[in-house]
């Protein structure tokens, strides 16, 4: 109110309106990004608490809202809060819901455990079992399928487990396990006849019983009581001179393609190893992927001729192309050597299995080795004939006895380290 008085003391009044407005707008704090997986059986998540922001305004309260949808869909939405204050000013902020697929497909139908026949190698290929699987997964309408031995594989008799894999495009997993038995189909038969050469057609060794009766203790070259040619983990066979190796894999397994050659890579073989026997190859078929099995070899050795390593050709785990590998026990795998006989340790799929895969098949070719010791001889005193001369005549007899010496302490050095 203004009033105007003059001097007589009369006045006047007028009235002046002053309008305060708020035009500040309110302050709003988010609350945390939320992240969620999806409802179970759902491709969406249904989240009842987002949260609460926190909100001021310097002339009363704010009224808070969203826009916030009832179910969030896969991947990232964004929810707007605003903050209304008594005069209608606004501000927003914004939060991100996060919603991830995190559930497995659902395997409708796992194929049926099924029998196989083997072939003549008592070996089988895995079938594609791959489009038997029925799955389905709220998210991919295509999950991926595959299996584990892969269509094609080979294994061996018996039963081996194929897992089959569901994948969905969020990287979830589900399995089911398949039983898939190899039957022998006769793979294992001797043929005609059952004594001691009688079976002139070779079994799944690849050696006729007429070549195996050779072997030394009249056919029996392991010395077990049981003639080689009636034990189907038994195999004798004679290298290039005539002289037998037998190998002997355990009791209730199969030995299968054996086979005596020569140097698989000659051009590149390590220099001063001796192979005195040649080479062997083996297969043992009918185990479960990653099985380990020992196997012996025997070898007949002329007069004179020693063994005292084990040598391979061929890829490794870490190393998948062909190569020369001395293959001596670490514990796990690798070779024992005791007088004329190396025990193998052998695991499917890993060092030592020429397949370097857990198949139910170990593949091994290898050969029996020597490695002479390095003597350096002491110079020869050159003082003519005599005394000093008959020494001399005695240092190359001495010299050649103490290589002797030195070689057998490295073996028996050998044998007692793995022991």
């Amino acid at each position: 109110t203004w009033t105007a008085t003059d001097a007589a003391g009369n006045t006047s009044m007028c009235m002046q309106t002053v309008t305060i407005d708020d035009v500040e707008v309110p302050s709003i704090t988010c609350p945390a990004d939320v992240n969620a997986t999806t409802d179970a059986g759902e491709c969406f998540a249904t989240i009842a608490d987002l949260g609460a922001p926190t909100a001021s305004d310097l002339c009363g309260g704010a009224a808070l809202s969203n826009d916030a949808p009832a179910t969030f869909p896969l991947g990232d939405t964004f929810v707007t809060w605003t903050a209304t204050d008594d005069s209608g000013n606004t501000e927003t902020c914004v939060q991100r819901v996060t919603i991830t697929d995190g559930e497995a497909p659902t395997i409708d139908t796992c194929p049926v455990n099924r029998s196989i026949d083997a072939d003549a190698n008592c070996e089988a290929n895995v079938p594609d079992l791959t489009g038997d699987v029925v799955a389905t997964d709220p998210c991919d309408a295509g999950p991926v399928v595959t299996q584990n031995p892969a269509a094609g594989a080979t294994i061996g008799l018996g039963d081996t487990q194929v897992i089959m894999i569901v994948t969905d495009n969020a990287g979830n997993v589900s399995t089911c396990t398949v039983t898939l038995t190899v039957n022998e189909n006769g793979c294992n038969d001797p043929g005609p006849g059952s004594g001691p050469g009688d079976n002139p057609t070779p079994g799944a060794d690849g050696i006729d019983d007429a070549t195996e009766d050779g072997a030394p203790n009249n056919g029996d070259g392991n010395d077990d009581g049981t003639p080689d040619s009636q034990q189907d983990n038994v195999a004798s066979l004679p290298n290039s001179e005539g002289r037998y190796l037998t190998i002997v894999a355990p009791d209730g397994k199969m030995l299968a393609n054996v086979v005596v050659g020569d140097n698989p890579s000659p051009g590149d073989a390590p220099a001063g190893v001796m192979f005195p026997m040649g080479f062997v190859s083996f297969e043992i078929p009918g185990l479960q992927p990653g099985e380990a099995v020992d196997v012996q070899i025997i070898a007949d050795l002329p007069d004179g001729v020693s063994i005292d390593t084990y040598w391979r050709y061929g890829p490794e785990p870490d190393n998948t192309t062909p190569h020369w590998y001395e293959f001596l026990s670490d514990g796990t795998t690798g070779a024992d050597v005791n007088g004329n006989t190396v025990t193998l340790h052998l695991v499917d799929g890993s060092r030592g299995d020429d397949d370097v895969t857990a198949n139910g098949v170990i593949v091994d070719p290898g050969a029996p080795a020597t490695m002479p010791e390095v003597v350096t001889p002491q110079p020869t005193p050159d003082c003519g004939t005599g005394t000093c001369a008959a020494g001399s005549a005695m240092f190359v007899p001495l010299l050649l006895v103490s290589m002797r010496l030195a070689k057998r302490r490295r073996r028996h050095r050998r044998i007692r380290v793995a022991s």
